[in-house]
C-alpha cells in the first residue's frame, strides 16, 4: 500500500520516537495517579498510536461491574455482571460486546470473537476481519481456544502484559464512557412513567471508596436481563451516531467512509461458523451407518458423513463403527465439524454436519440450553425483534423496575390459626385466647427442648464418666457419690 503520511526517518529519529512512546506508557502505568491525570496521560498516548483504516487495530478487554440483574425466567438476582468489549481504534466503534455472569474464562473471550462477525438492525459493524487483535494475558484471552479460532480465522493476536491499561488506551477510555454515560448517566423510563438517571442497582467503580454500599448487590437488583441488553443496545447505537470529541468524528460516518476508501473481503458469521469449532467433548466418536454423529446429547447429519462411512467401512471387519474426531462450539450447537482420515490418505478431511433438530435456528443456541440447563452464563447484545432509531440522547424505555419481595423468616413450631379459620369454627373470644396460649406454650417448649435435651445429655455423659467417690459424713457413716 502507498500512504503519503508514511515518511522515511533516520535511525536516530526512529529510536527517539520509540523511546517517547515507551516513556508515555511508563507514565500512564504509574501507580498512585488521580483519575484525571491518568485520563490526561492516556489521551497523550492515544495520539501516538496511528491507524489508517477500520479493523486495522482492535482492542479487547473485560470490565467487572458492581451490579446484579434479575433473571427473566427465575426472577432471582444474577451474580455480579461483567462485559467483554472489542473496539475498533480507527473509528472508535464498539464492534463486539458480551454480557457475562461468570468469572473470566475462555468461553467469554471466544464469544467476544464470535460477536465481531454478527449484527442486527441497530449495530451493523460486521463482515470485516480484524488485522490485529490487542489482548491481555488474562484467562479469557490467552488460552488454547482463542488461539485455535484465531488461527482458523487467519487473525493476528498481540498480547500485552496484565494490569497495564496503557497498552490498550482506547478500550480503557471507552470503559470510562460506559461508566459515566451508560451506567451512571443514561435516562431510563418505564411504561408507567417512572424515571431514573442511571442504574440505581449500579454501585460504581470498585476502586472508588465512594461506591461502597452497605446494601448487597443482589438485593439492589431491579433490572431484568432482557431490559439491560435492550438498553445497552440503544446506548451503543446512540454512541455510534454521536460526535466523538477526542477523535473529531462520528464513529458510524468514519466506519462507512473507511469501507469505501479501503475495500476488503466481507464475511458473514454463517460463512465463518466452522472456524469456532475448536472444542472436543471426548477423544473420539463413532460414526453411524446413516451418516449421523452424536455430540453432547445432540444428533448431527450430513450426506458427506454417509459417504465417509461407506469409504471407511473396511473398519467394520473389526465389528466397530469408524472412529472420528468431532469439534464443536459450546455456545452454538447448530453445527459441528467432523474430522477423519480416509483409507490410504495422510491428511484428514473436515466435514461440517448440521444439527438434525435445530439446524434452521437463526440465532446461535448453546448446548446447555438445548440440554435443559437454564442457568445464565453469558449472551450477546444483538437482537432480532427490536429496532432503534437514533435520537441524539441516551434515553431508553423498559417495562418496569423489578421490586423484589422481601423473604419472610420461616417460623418454627405449629402455625397459629387464622381469623377466618377461628370464625369458621364458631370459637368464642375466650376459646380463641385459650387456643392461642396453647400454641404459644407449645412453641416455647419446642424452642427450648433442643437446649434442654443437649444440657441433659451433657450432664448424663459427664456423670457416666465420673468415678464413684466414698467419704464419711459427720456421724461417721460411709457415703458414696
Amino acid at each position: 500500500m502507498k500512504n503519503n503520511e508514511i515518511q522515511i526517518a533516520s535511525q536516530r529519529t526512529f529510536y527517539r520516537r520509540l523511546q517517547e512512546l515507551t516513556d508515555a506508557e511508563k507514565l500512564a502505568n504509574f501507580k498512585g495517579l488521580s483519575q484525571a491525570e491518568i485520563n490526561k496521560r492516556l489521551t497523550t498516548l492515544r495520539k501516538r498510536i496511528k491507524t489508517y483504516y477500520a479493523m486495522q487495530r482492535v482492542e479487547c478487554d473485560r470490565v467487572v461491574l458492581n451490579m446484579c440483574l434479575i433473571d427473566d425466567k427465575t426472577g432471582l438476582p444474577t451474580p455480579p455482571i461483567s462485559l467483554y468489549v472489542a473496539i475498533d481504534v480507527y473509528t472508535r466503534a464498539p464492534i463486539s460486546v458480551v454480557l457475562s455472569f461468570e468469572p473470566e474464562n475462555s468461553a467469554g473471550g471466544l464469544n467476544l470473537l464470535r460477536q465481531i462477525f454478527m449484527a442486527d438492525s441497530n449495530l451493523t459493524m460486521n463482515g470485516r476481519k480484524p488485522t490485529t487483535l490487542i489482548m491481555d494475558n488474562g484467562p479469557g484471552f490467552n488460552n488454547r481456544l482463542i488461539k485455535k479460532a484465531a488461527e482458523r480465522l487467519e487473525l493476528n493476536i498481540h498480547y500485552t502484559p496484565s494490569n497495564q491499561p496503557a497498552k490498550k488506551p482506547f478500550i480503557e477510555s471507552f470503559f470510562n464512557v460506559l461508566r459515566d454515560h451508560f451506567f451512571s448517566g443514561m435516562k431510563i423510563e418505564t411504561q408507567s412513567g417512572e424515571t431514573s438517571i442511571g442504574f440505581q442497582s449500579y454501585s460504581g467503580k470498585r476502586t472508588n471508596p465512594n461506591s461502597l454500599d452497605t446494601i448487597p448487590l443482589a438485593k439492589r437488583a431491579d433490572i431484568k436481563v432482557s431490559d439491560f441488553t435492550k438498553l445497552l443496545n440503544i446506548f451503543l447505537t446512540e454512541y455510534m451516531h454521536k460526535h466523538h470529541k477526542q477523535a473529531g468524528h462520528t464513529p458510524i460516518k468514519k466506519w462507512n467512509q473507511s469501507i469505501i476508501d479501503t475495500p476488503m473481503p466481507s464475511f458473514t458469521y454463517d460463512q465463518l461458523q466452522h472456524c469456532f469449532h475448536v472444542s472436543r467433548a471426548q477423544a473420539s466418536h463413532k460414526l453411524q451407518q446413516r451418516g449421523t454423529i452424536r455430540c453432547l446429547g445432540q444428533d448431527y447429519y450430513s450426506d458427506e458423513l454417509k459417504q465417509l462411512y461407506a469409504a471407511t467401512k473396511t473398519d467394520m471387519e473389526l465389528g466397530e463403527n469408524p472412529s472420528v474426531y468431532v469439534f464443536h462450539d459450546d455456545l452454538d450447537a447448530r453445527k459441528v465439524t467432523v474430522q477423519a482420515t480416509l483409507p490410504g490418505e495422510n491428511n484428514p478431511v473436515e466435514i461440517v454436519a448440521d444439527n438434525i433438530d435445530h439446524h434452521d435456528t437463526k440465532l446461535p443456541v448453546s448446548f446447555a440450553e438445548l440440554n435443559g440447563n437454564q442457568t445464565l452464563t453469558q449472551l450477546g447484545i444483538y437482537t432480532e425483534t427490536f429496532s432503534h432509531t437514533p435520537t441524539g440522547h441516551y434515553v431508553g424505555e423498559i417495562t418496569e423496575f423489578v421490586k423484589q419481595k422481601p423473604k419472610r423468616k420461616q417460623h418454627r413450631g405449629p402455625k397459629v390459626a387464622s381469623f377466618n379459620k377461628n370464625t369458621k369454627e364458631n370459637l368464642s373470644i375466650v376459646e380463641r385466647i385459650k387456643k392461642s396460649h396453647k400454641v404459644n406454650e407449645l412453641k416455647s417448649q419446642i424452642s427450648h427442648s433442643g437446649e434442654q435435651d443437649t444440657y441433659a445429655d451433657t450432664i448424663v455423659s459427664k456423670t457416666r464418666e465420673m468415678a464413684s467417690t466414698r467419704y464419711n459424713d459427720d456421724e461417721g457413716n460411709e457415703k458414696q457419690w
